[in-house]
């Protein structure tokens, strides 16, 4: 799947991962979802330990601000050069420079 989909609220616009049932931002239950399909990273950090998984060398994960708003965790797959593009790998959001996906 490329791009990853969102809740989107259809009363003050509040976008979120993950999908929620009722909006953290007005508390509506009008809900929606959108696909987003880049954002920019704004923070990146390591994963180096995980209960029942072996984690060699770590798993670098990101903050993505999303285009259009919200923001997300994803697994980092490249070194981000200004936007990154955004796809799910079973279930996981993934980021990856652009031209990498």
């Amino acid at each position: 799947m490329n791009g990853v989909s969102v809740s989107l609220c259809e009363v003050c616009g509040w976008r979120g991962f993950p999908r929620r049932v009722w909006c953290p931002t007005c508390g509506t239950f009008e809900l929606t979802s959108a696909v987003v399909h880049s954002g920019v990273v704004t923070e990146t950090s390591v994963l180096a330990h995980a209960i029942g998984r072996d984690l060699p060398g770590g798993v670098l994960v990101a903050n993505v601000e999303l285009d259009g708003g919200g923001s997300l965790i994803a697994r980092l797959e490249s070194e981000p050069k200004g936007s990154v593009g955004i796809s799910v790998e079973e279930g996981v959001p993934v980021a990856a420079a652009s031209d990498a996906l």
